[in-house]
């Protein structure tokens, strides 16, 4: 099957189009070409994948061969429309979150959940762990900051108490800052039960992992996992320090079923049962 892989490279690097582009190439049953958005129709594929791209008045692709998959739509907002009319004028959607998945379902609009993932070319590298007293941060967290909301609160008071740093980084710069840093900090989107790349890139590092409290991800094994609220931040992370020693971690066996690879699996057997040509 020859697969169209749509999504705009410019939106950020190593944006989820990348990985998401790179896991198709190594499902060796597959053929996979990029294009962005708006040239989607030009190239002759058997299946269009619109990686939360596109717009709906452009969407020249056959219905019955493209699929929407949705990240942003916890923050719908003034979105909602384009999310709404993508979603309706295609076959198969998937959205990221279990709360997107309920919002297109109340639109009337069939959605199935497919989680975010994380590289495993990039972030899965067992040889990458370093001794703890080379670590030169207690505290990692990549996003940047911001001036006001929650995620500055936190990181405020992490900076207060911790060695912290917060460079803006991708794909293998995140490998190495996690390997230097004796914990990683997940700040996943309040206003969602998004689990965001960053939380899956931490799993592919074996980071020591500190992330808001919420359900486990089920199949994950939570060794080097940690979770916290805002009461509790300061003593989240002091215990994930403490377990900083390499030979105190025990490398996780769950994160492996939690790359793209085995998403797009997941997502091509759908696919594949309900295939028409």
């Amino acid at each position: 099957m020859r697969v169209c892989v749509t999504f705009n490279p410019s939106t950020c690097p190593w944006t989820t189009g990348y990985h998401i582009l790179d896991a198709f190439s190594r499902l060796t049953e597959h053929e996979v070409v990029h294009a962005e958005p708006h040239t989607a129709h030009e190239v002759d594929a058997d299946l269009y994948m619109f990686v939360d791209s596109g717009h709906p008045d452009s969407l020249h692709t056959p219905p019955h061969k493209t699929i929407f998959y949705s990240i942003d739509s916890y923050l719908r907002g003034t979105r909602d429309i384009w999310y709404f009319e993508m979603a309706s004028r295609v076959k198969w959607v998937f959205d990221v979150t279990r709360a997107g998945q309920k919002w297109f379902k109340e639109q009337g609009v069939n959605v199935l959940y497919s989680p975010l993932a994380f590289n495993d070319k990039i972030y899965y590298h067992e040889d990458d762990m370093y001794e703890m007293e080379v670590k030169p941060f207690d505290v990692c967290f990549v996003g940047g900051r911001k001036d006001e909301g929650k995620r500055k609160e936190i990181l405020d008071i992490v900076g207060d108490n911790f060695s912290l740093s917060t460079p803006v980084v991708w794909a293998h710069g995140i490998r190495e800052l996690i390997n230097l840093s004796k914990c990683f900090l997940d700040i996943p989107p309040m206003e969602s039960d998004l689990q965001g790349q960053r939380f899956y890139e931490g799993l592919g590092c074996y980071a020591n992992m500190v992330t808001l409290e919420r359900p486990s991800i089920q199949g994950l094994e939570e060794t080097n996992l940690f979770y916290y609220n805002l009461e509790d931040l300061e003593g989240s992370l002091t215990k994930a320090i403490s377990k900083a020693i390499v030979s105190e971690r025990k490398i996780p066996t769950g994160p492996s079923s939690h790359t793209y690879v085995n998403r797009l699996k997941d997502i091509m057997k759908i696919v594949e049962t309900t295939y028409e040509t």
